[in-house]
């Protein structure tokens, strides 16, 4: 910034530490903190669901390709044996 910006070296005034209207800024009310809070809390527990959700798809994946690679196995072992 430069001085001359602020009437002879001026400092601007000093705001809310978290910012006013005028500058852009929102302020943070309780209502909106907590509403704030919530959607974390949705956030988290919507990516806490996507996990664990592909976790239990691969696992259940990963058993249909082992019962599948046996049963393939045991196909291949008894056309061979006769």
């Amino acid at each position: 910034m430069q001085p001359s910006q602020f009437g002879g070296g001026d400092l601007p005034p000093a705001g809310p530490p978290g910012g006013d209207s005028q500058g852009g800024k929102m302020l943070v009310t309780p209502a909106t903190a907590q509403q704030a809070e919530h959607a974390k809390v949705a956030l988290v527990l919507l990516a806490l669901a996507i996990v664990l959700f592909w976790r239990v798809a691969l696992r259940v994946l990963l058993a249909i390709a082992i019962v599948a690679l046996g049963v393939g196995a045991l196909v291949l072992l008894q056309g061979m044996h006769r």
